[in-house]
Parts: C-alpha cells; sequence; structure tokens
C-alpha cells in the first residue's frame, strides 16, 4: 500500500481490497502473510442498498468496541470477530482520503468533482498526483498532502496512471 512518514505520523491512501473469513482468521491468528493488504481503508463496491464507499477495517486485540474518526465525527465500528476484528463502512465514492494510522482519522482529499483516482504520495511526501475526470476526460492532478492547493498538470487527452520521478 503506498505510504509516506510525513513527520512521526504514517498515512496511507487507500487502494482496493475484499477481505474473506479466511483472512479475518488468519490476522486474528497472527499467520496472515500480507495483513496490510487487509487492515486500514479499503474501497468497496455497491452491495444491495449500500451505496459505494469506504471499508476501515482494524484488528484491536481485546478490544470490545472500536470508532473511526472521519472529518472529526466518530463512526462506530463493528465487531466482526471476538477477538478484535472490526469494519466500519464510510460513505464516499471515486475521492481519494488519507488514512492517519495515529489518529485512526480518514480525511477526504477531493471532495465530489468526478472520478478520482490513482494517487501517488510524490518522493518527499508533501504532494499527491492522481487522475480526475472532473473536467471531462482524464487529466492529471497534484495537491499538497493535505488536500490544498489542487493544480491540473495536463489538459485533453487521456491521461491516467501518473507516477513521479527522482
Amino acid at each position: 500500500m503506498p505510504s509516506v512518514n510525513r513527520g512521526s505520523t504514517p498515512s496511507f491512501l487507500a487502494i482496493i481490497a475484499f477481505v474473506t473469513n479466511t483472512e479475518v482468521e488468519a490476522i486474528v491468528g497472527g499467520y496472515h502473510g500480507d495483513p496490510f493488504r487487509i487492515l486500514g481503508p479499503h474501497l468497496v463496491e455497491s452491495e444491495g442498498a449500500q451505496k459505494a464507499g469506504w471499508e476501515i477495517r482494524a484488528f484491536l486485540p481485546q478490544a470490545e468496541c472500536a470508532e473511526v474518526l472521519v472529518d472529526g465525527r466518530p463512526i462506530p465500528m463493528e465487531k466482526r470477530h471476538p477477538h478484535g476484528f472490526f469494519t466500519a463502512r464510510v460513505p464516499g465514492g471515486f475521492d481519494i482520503y488519507s488514512f492517519d494510522l495515529k489518529s485512526n482519522q480518514l480525511k477526504r482529499l477531493t471532495d465530489g468533482g468526478g472520478v478520482n483516482e490513482w494517487p501517488r504520495w510524490s518522493p518527499d511526501g508533501r504532494h499527491i498526483v492522481y487522475t480526475s475526470d472532473r473536467s471531462g476526460g482524464f487529466d492529471i492532478y497534484t495537491m499538497d498532502a493535505d488536500g490544498d492547493h489542487v493544480r491540473r498538470l495536463t489538459k485533453g487527452g487521456s491521461n491516467r496512471y501518473p507516477t513521479w520521478a527522482r
């Protein structure tokens, strides 16, 4: 999962991942080969009456309850395993979020302007580059790591899958 350590607080950009009961058992049993593919924020598709959004997953051994803060608002997490595997569904579409591991806070960095995807941290962790179709076709944008100072870098064509060069 793409990550950056800004100061002493690591943050992650979310990537789509699905979780099975077998994987939950492997995480709580301590033998999952890649727990960070399962834990943290994950974009989920629509399911029946639930709209597409984010599922936040956490393993908190021996915890009775948990919550995640979204834009400063607490959302209770559901305990899905008696040993402390929790999930919470957070509404949202194709926006980009940052998840602060220290504060357990999810912050929306883009807001509703089309499909925003393929976020990548800059090597110094101060910026994020991503694609968006907010202007019609897909173009490449950049913003500060906190979501401020959005700047369109390309115009026209089909610009996808941005990356940073060192």
